[in-house]
């Protein structure tokens, strides 16, 4: 009977856990709002609903209402949300449309609003961010119900509490959940936590009901974010080694052909969507809409190291949680043998394949790596079987470091959203200036990583900092192989020689390099200067600086050029031009760099002294 009462004491407590936390994290929106909701990687999410259902304009071939909604909104500095396929002139958003699924519920209710509150239905308009921001969070009511459900399965229900408030306040889920709960990664969790609890079940009972549940989880999952396709490791390894089960399983299915058939047409649903959509824009099935060679999957050389490890965004430097429920696969192993294989597999594949991402620290949008937060349901798992363990062998001492780390966790998500923890130029040597401060040194950029700016305007903090080696210096004294034609022996900067450029000289190479082959620093500026001599009755603008990256064949990335227009062109006299060029975060360091001019007009200049030098940081 003391038992009895027990349970439902602690079950009565884990309501009012959940209403807590309900309450903490609508009071933490409240007091740190996100600005600018559907903006950025967001306003790619949601963009086929409007373009859809209010401009009916799905391949965005009438950009003038897309112009207006940016410039009014301020929705992203550049449309790197969308592609123009060539073939047929259809504009192809770049993100899958899972995101614009989950919001659609929200997005018709504000829609209906709109005209009735006074708000322009334009899909833009505060109504819109507000019903969606809303739908979102109650969604990530809905995952933390369900997350709470499967750790009761596991554990006592003490330590499926503590294991529960650990997860949610101990992570980056709370940053994310507050800052950023339109971004795919907290309705991932969600939709992890349904998933794990109905697999759960279904391995219990067999139901069809709950294997289309787990069929829908699975196809919206990976529709939101492809490379989440390894949720399917979840039901399909759960119980796979338990003596007799694996036999029961394959029966189940053989019995229930029809139903098995629509768990499979439950699964593939959302991709034909997502394959309708690209063949109607482009004319095939399937299309790659991650078109800048800046950025892609290396899964031949990931960077785990850095993903788990660096002080940049380290995922177990940030959220040293983490190390305790990967430590907790052994009692994972001990304790529930028959999901070990399902666990284990489906986090480590995951990490790898995140990890293996160019651009692995996911830019400045969340603290600590917010690419690993969708499998933090199974990461709980481990980690309530963990503490479990602890908590017989030390009783309520074993809290002790874990309430550390939850305090630890929100005083640096506090100093993430003050910027006083840099969002993506974080370095050890930072790390340590800033450990536990409460505002950001005055001489920050000295101690992070270089500033790299999205658009062209870069500027170097300190000239002092680097070393100027000179690659190439080219006074033209004797003509270029294979542009003799091109040579003047009657007109120079200095001296009587030159090269001309027009129409049949189109392109004057310069230089190319692996980016190894000069440095090993993380980064280097390119200068590049030449002087042109601009003729009588000129009347366009001068020759074109050319600086980019190459990765593999047509792999062309960060492309720059600077010019000067003809109203700043002194007439009949030498030009100077200059360019300094912040080298991008390269894919690989056999990357090669190419600096080159390029003038395709008719009208005839003379360049000379084209020179090009590297500036390498002095430390290294």
């Amino acid at each position: 009977m003391n038992d009895l009462n027990s349970n439902s004491i602690i079950e009565q407590k884990g309501k009012l856990v959940l209403l807590f936390t309900a309450c903490l994290l609508a009071a933490l929106k409240y007091i740190f709002p996100e600005h600018h909701v559907l903006s950025w990687d967001v306003f790619g999410y949601y963009l086929y609903l409007p373009a859809k259902f209010i401009y009916h304009d799905p391949y965005l071939l009438h950009q003038e209402w897309l112009n207006e909604i940016v410039g009014k909104y301020e929705s992203t500095a550049t449309l790197y949300q969308i592609n123009q396929y060539p073939e047929t002139g259809n504009w192809i958003i770049k993100y899958s449309m899972g995101m614009s699924i989950l919001y659609a519920p929200f997005f018709f209710v504000a829609h209906w609003l709109a005209p009735i509150l006074g708000y322009q239905q334009d899909g833009f308009s505060a109504i819109y961010s507000a019903c969606i921001e809303a739908g979102m969070f109650l969604f990530s009511i809905i995952g933390q119900h369900y997350f709470f459900k499967l750790l009761y399965q596991f554990t006592e229900k003490k330590i499926a509490l503590i294991t529960f408030l650990l997860v949610v306040f101990a992570t980056n889920y709370v940053q994310l959940s507050v800052q950023y709960s339109l971004l795919t990664h907290v309705p991932l969790f969600s939709l992890y936590a349904i998933l794990i609890y109905h697999t759960i079940k279904w391995h219990e009972s067999f139901s069809v009901k709950l294997l289309y549940i787990i069929s829908i989880c699975c196809g919206l999952i990976t529709l939101i974010r492809p490379n989440e396709i390894v949720c399917v490791f979840i039901p399909m390894l759960w119980r796979i080694n338990q003596v007799g089960h694996f036999k029961r399983v394959i029966q189940v299915f053989k019995k229930l052909p029809i139903a098995s058939i629509g768990a499979l047409v439950l699964f593939m649903f959302p991709f034909f969507m997502q394959m309708y959509y690209w063949k109607c824009g482009t004319g095939s099935w399937l299309y790659y809409s991650y078109q800048n060679p800046g950025e892609g999957f290396d899964f031949l050389s990931p960077y785990t190291y850095q993903f788990l490890f660096s002080f940049r965004k380290g995922w177990l430097i940030y959220t040293p949680l983490a190390i305790a429920a990967i430590i907790s696969f052994i009692e994972v192993y001990k304790k529930q043998r028959y999901i070990f294989l399902s666990i284990v597999v489906t986090i480590v594949v995951s990490v790898y394949i995140v990890s293996s991402w160019s651009c692995w620290w996911y830019a400045g949008g969340s603290y600590s790596q917010r690419a690993i937060l969708s499998v933090y349901p199974l990461l709980g798992i481990s980690l309530s079987l963990g503490l479990q363990f602890l908590f017989n062998r030390f009783g309520k001492a074993a809290l002790i470091p874990f309430a550390g780390m939850l305090l630890l966790n929100l005083f640096q998500a506090w100093q993430f959203q003050q910027d006083i923890l840099d969002h993506e130029r974080m370095t050890f040597a930072y790390y340590k200036k800033i450990f536990l401060q409460n505002k950001r040194p005055a001489d920050a950029d000295k101690y992070l990583l270089v500033n790299r700016s999205a658009d062209d305007q870069e500027a170097m903090i300190d000239i002092n900092h680097y070393k100027e080696n000179t690659l190439l210096k080219n006074t033209f004294a004797t003509p270029p192989k294979g542009k003799e034609y091109a040579y003047c022996d009657t007109l120079g900067k200095g001296d009587k020689s030159s090269i001309f450029m027009n129409e049949t000289n189109e392109f004057l190479n310069a230089i190319s390099s692996p980016y190894h082959a000069v440095t090993t620093a993380d980064h280097f500026w390119i200068k590049v200067s030449a002087d042109v001599f601009i003729p009588n009755d000129y009347s366009t603008g001068s020759p074109r600086i050319v600086v980019h990256f190459n990765h593999g064949k047509n792999g062309t990335y960060k492309y720059r050029n600077k010019w000067l227009a003809h109203d700043a062109l002194k007439i009949n006299t030498w030009n100077r031009i200059d360019y300094l060029y912040l080298t991008p975060e390269v894919r690989s360091v056999n990357d090669t760099f190419s600096v080159y001019l390029w003038h395709p007009d008719k009208e005839k200049v003379f360049v000379d002294n084209l020179t090009v030098s590297v500036l390498t940081p002095k430390q290294q």
